[in-house]
Parts: C-alpha cells; structure tokens; sequence
C-alpha cells in the first residue's frame, strides 16, 4: 500500500519588481522565482530642482480683433484682452438676452400680423385726419380733428 497524497496547487508567488526589502531599509528586485543580490541604492543625493515655468512676455493684442470679436459676440473682445471681468460685465447679460429672444421670438410672429393690421388701419386714419385738415385749411378754416 502506498501513501498517497492530494496533489498540491502550484505556489502562488508575486509577479517580478521591485518591493520593499525585509533585511535593510530600501528595495530589492524579485524575478519571478528568486531575489536578487543587490538592492538598488537610496537616493542620498540633492533632490532636482522642481520645474520652473518661465514668463513669456505677453504679445500687444489687436485693437481690430478686439472690436471685431466684441461685434460678433458681446464681451468676447473683453476676454481676448484679458479683462474678465469686462467680458462677463457684457457676456451674461448677452446670453440671457439671446436666450429670452428665442423664447419671445414665437410671439412676436404670432402678434406681427396683428401689429401690422392696426398700424395699416391707424395709417388709413391719419391719411382721412390730414384730407380732412387740408380741405378745412383750403377753406380758410382752423382743422378741427374730432376722432
């Protein structure tokens, strides 16, 4: 009779890199299968220097583009010379401008023809008035308006 065992699982040992060392402040490199001899060395040296944006001087700006972009939308010339609070002094009030046009927009088409038929008959009126005056100065008389 044998002794036999359940085979194992395979060991599950942690992918190659770099991890921290047991032995001695730092790291040291596993391959996969075994550790390597040498830890690489702590960085004892000066840490560099952050980066350093350096100011660009700035460019004029084109009075003519300026004026030009402030025509096409108001307050974006403002932007384009770098005074934000201009450009938001004339954008929002723009914008919301805009935005209440298009939602008036529909009932200025709907009452137009109404608009229209009034100042047509309001035209026609003031044409009789100013016959009427005529004829009366033609007369002699003072233009008497009754209507």
């Amino acid at each position: 009779m044998t002794d036999s065992q359940p085979p194992q699982p395979p060991e599950s040992k942690p992918p190659a890199g770099w991890y921290p060392n047991p032995e001695a402040p730092g790291l040291r490199y596993w391959d996969g299968t075994s550790w390597g001899p040498v830890a690489p060395p702590m960085s004892t040296g000066p840490t560099p220097a952050p980066y350093q944006v350096q100011p660009t001087a700035l460019q004029p700006k084109s009075p003519t583009t300026a004026k030009w972009l402030h025509w096409l939308m108001p307050g974006a010339g403002h932007f384009y010379v770098g005074n934000v609070g201009g450009g938001i002094g004339f954008f929002i009030p723009s914008v919301i401008l805009m935005l209440t046009y298009w939602v008036f927009f529909p009932l200025v088409i709907i009452c137009e023809p109404i608009i229209l038929i009034i100042a047509a008959s309001t035209k026609r009126s003031m044409e009789r008035s100013l016959a009427k005056a005529n004829e009366a100065i033609a007369r002699g008389q003072r233009p008497v308006f009754t209507e």
